[in-house]
Parts: structure tokens; sequence; C-alpha cells
């Protein structure tokens, strides 16, 4: 879609300026350019949708990855409490 809009804007911008026929002498480099800029606008704006939303998914994969090494390391905390504490249990209640 992007180089649609980069393909029209070139295309008109391969057009004649000016329109001639045998009445009717047309200067249509204002027009021309008009419709180059909305053109060239266009695609940019889509351009710039497209990469505002990579850098969206980007930001949640590695709010994902954070999260994820976060709950990794206290998992391995819970579990060595959790180990620790069968341990200390096991010995309190052998002796007696």
């Amino acid at each position: 879609m992007i180089v649609t809009y980069q393909e029209l804007w070139q295309e008109i911008m391969k057009l004649d300026s000016i329109q001639h026929s045998d009445l009717i002498y047309l200067d249509c480099q204002h027009l021309k350019n008009s419709l180059a800029n909305s053109a060239y606008q266009l695609g940019q704006m889509l351009l710039d949708k497209v990469a505002l939303d990579h850098r969206k998914e980007n930001q949640r994969s590695v709010l994902f990855l954070i999260l994820y090494a976060h709950l990794e390391h206290v998992i391995v905390l819970c579990y060595g409490t959790v180990r620790v504490s069968l341990h200390l249990s096991s010995l309190l209640f052998s002796r007696g």
C-alpha cells in the first residue's frame, strides 16, 4: 500500500505541468504539486502508522519477556524457600 502511494507520487511528478489545446492553455503545476504532495503525505501517514504498530507490538513483547523473567525469579525464590522450609521441618521433627 505504501509503495502504491509512492508510485502514484512518481507518476504525478512525471506528468507535464502545462496542458494546451487549440483554444485553452492550462498551467497545471499547482494542481500537479498538490496531488503529488497529497499522495506523498498519505504514504508517509501510512508508513508512520505501520511503524507505530510495530513499536507497540515490540513494547508488548519486551514487557512480556520482562514479566516472564520476573516470574521465573519469583518461582526460583519460592522453590528455594519451600525447599529450605521442608528441610528445616524435617530436621525439627526428626529429632523429637
